[in-house]
């Protein structure tokens, strides 16, 4: 089974039905094509409040220490999903020029009520926008795309610019693939899972020369 990500054919199967392969190449997994019917435009279960809340205190603190929102002038979130990472971040920045990307139309209603925000309902492969961001946020989305590495390679064409930012969320391969009864219960509209050797290959590949990664082993 060819990589789904690097297109090497050294891969081995790591558990049937759901059908997942680990790359020995890019250290990533993927499900084999068709094994599922996912589809993440829907409504699906978003975390609880609790969870949501600490996740997205997270991301605001992780960026404004390694980034400073004062050095931001836009951002583009990729998938906002309900919107509680931009919704918070306008009501802590009502200067910063914010836009979002969600294919999910019942997300956008909710998105539609922040203030001062631009909701785009559609697919990132599909949107074309004469502007560039100093911020682009993909959380929990990587995951769910049935071309990660044609996607990511989109974005650093399109959207970012000269000392712009990319800031990727996503599970831990080692992690949700631990053995093979947590493989059985990874989500089914996971398509992929990178460790952060795995996420740092893909980014190499794209042209990303100076990649930050941090996490643990048991989330994101």
């Amino acid at each position: 089974m060819i990589c789904l990500i690097c297109h090497s054919w050294d891969t081995n199967i790591f558990i049937e039905k759901p059908d997942i392969f680990i790359c020995s190449n890019c250290n990533n997994a993927f499900r084999k094509p068709d094994s599922n019917e996912a589809n993440y435009t829907t409504k699906i279960p978003m975390p609880d409040f609790f969870s949501t809340i600490l996740r997205n205190m997270h991301h605001y603190k992780f960026i404004e220490k390694n980034l400073g929102f004062n050095n931001i002038k836009s951002i583009l979130e990729i998938g906002s999903g309900n919107g509680a990472l931009i919704r918070y971040i306008r009501k802590k920045h009502k200067e910063i020029a914010i836009t979002t990307i969600e294919p999910g139309m019942i997300f956008c209603e909710k998105l539609r009520r922040i203030k001062n925000v631009t909701v785009i309902n559609d697919y990132i492969e599909k949107i074309q926008i004469n502007n560039k961001f100093d911020l682009v946020i993909m959380s929990h989305v990587l995951e769910h795309l049935e071309n990660p590495l044609q996607t990511i390679k989109y974005v650093y064409k399109e959207f970012l610019s000269n000392g712009s930012v990319l800031y990727i969320d996503i599970p831990n391969k080692d992690y949700e693939l631990r053995n093979k009864s947590s493989a059985n219960m990874a989500p089914i509209m996971h398509l992929f899972f990178f460790s952060g050797l795995g996420i740092r290959s893909l980014l190499n590949i794209v042209g990303f020369k100076n990649e930050n990664i941090v996490g643990n082993k048991y989330s994101t």
